[in-house]
């Protein structure tokens, strides 16, 4: 089991946990992700999400969410 921590662009609140088997495709993570935020999601379809990664820089400030290389 991996716990992935996932946020939606434009929506306030925190980021949010899920939990998928390392062995589930991109399709599982997205209807896990729409299971868990049913209603900001209402009108996308699973298949629609777009997922990107984003790594965390870990230094003595705390942590700042990287994608791309761009803080």
């Amino acid at each position: 089991m991996v716990k992935l921590f996932c946020a939606v662009v434009g929506v306030a609140g925190r980021a949010f946990p899920v939990d998928v088997d390392a062995c589930q495709s991109v399709g599982d993570l997205k209807d896990v992700i729409k299971g868990e935020k049913t209603n900001d999601l209402k009108d996308v379809d699973a298949d629609k999400l777009q997922l990107f990664l984003a790594k965390v820089e870990k230094g003595t400030q705390g942590s700042r969410i990287m994608h791309n290389g761009i803080h």
